[in-house]
């Protein structure tokens, strides 16, 4: 399969092929093609697509191994093997792994990107973590650099979690540190989501302020007039859902 020397084998296309066979035919594929690679065309691309195989397939045991290995012969210094084991032990409920793992990148001096953020929100939210929460927002006030490269979702959703646990002047705080968030290209998106947030926390003024934003924005979409009629209809204003049809 592999000719030693050849120029036709990249690590980044085999990488590529490894992370296919793997969502394609599985896992017990995806290690034999891995197996079957060259040793010296194995570098950290490879790896970290078989690492992304066993998250895919939320098969922890294999992924931690696999990330040993990593760290063993060098691979793993990025911030990326790490998110992947994140947002498994995300997806698989394994919150104290997940808190040992950031406790771990935290003592390495491993800078945390915005996918690392949106990782640990949702897990504080999945597992209604508000003091999680708390922390992680805390951190972001404190490093300006960070906050001005996330991404608006993450405090939506920590907006989301301190609403449903009854935390309503936190969870409109942390809504309007989203909107400040939100980009001119994703701004009609967000805005239309944003406005059905503050509907579920009774905000009736903060509905019509985002419906004014929108309308004066340019060309709406039946998406931003299904979320605003929704949203008024929350507070039975059967009126303005009728003017705005």
């Amino acid at each position: 399969m592999f000719e030693k020397g050849s120029s036709k084998h990249k690590s980044g296309d085999l990488a590529i092929r490894l992370d296919l066979i793997g969502k394609v035919n599985g896992l017990e594929e995806a290690e034999f093609y891995f197996n079957s690679i060259p040793k010296y065309l194995r570098t950290g691309e490879c790896y970290s697509s078989l690492l992304n195989c066993y998250a895919h397939a939320r098969d922890v045991d294999r992924a931690e191994s696999i990330r040993e290995k990593m760290r063993a012969l060098g691979f793993a210094t990025s911030i990326l093997s790490r998110n992947v084991l994140l947002n498994l032990y995300y997806q698989t409920q394994n919150y104290d792994k997940l808190e040992n793992l950031i406790c771990e990148m935290q003592e390495e001096g491993i800078n945390f990107n915005s996918y690392t953020f949106g990782t640990l929100i949702s897990a504080y939210a999945a597992s209604s973590n508000t003091e999680g929460i708390d922390k992680l927002l805390a951190l972001l006030e404190h490093n300006r650099i960070w906050y001005w490269h996330l991404d608006w979702t993450v405090y939506a959703i920590a907006a989301n979690c301190y609403r449903k646990q009854g935390l309503f002047e936190k969870a409109f705080n942390v809504l309007k540190n989203s909107e400040r968030l939100i980009t001119n290209k994703k701004r009609r998106g967000s805005l239309t989501f944003l406005m059905t947030r503050y509907a579920a926390m009774i905000k009736k003024e903060e509905v019509m302020r985002l419906w004014k934003l929108l309308t004066t924005g340019g060309k709406l979409y039946s998406r931003a007039y299904l979320a605003v009629i929704a949203s008024v209809l929350k507070f039975e204003d059967f009126e303005s859902a009728e003017n705005i049809f």
